[in-house]
């Protein structure tokens, strides 16, 4: 069964990075998006996702959106 997609909009904050972390850790493709979260990607598991995108801005949402499970 494939894993399930979960998109953290945000996760690039104390609590989102916690969020990331456990679902990574229950199983989820996780992607955390938002500004600069890539400069999170070293405080992150590998296998999670981070794409930096302008998160005010709604076309920066048409593809991101596409194929998740869970926002």
């Amino acid at each position: 069964m494939a894993k399930q997609r979960c998109l953290l909009i945000g996760g690039g904050g104390f609590i989102g990075l916690h969020l990331a972390r456990a679902l990574d850790k229950a199983g989820y493709q996780t992607i955390v998006c938002g500004r600069n979260s890539t400069e999170s990607r070293q405080l992150l598991p590998e296998t999670v996702e981070c794409i930096d995108m302008d998160i005010q801005n709604a076309a920066s949402y048409k593809n991101i959106l596409q194929e998740k499970d869970y926002v």
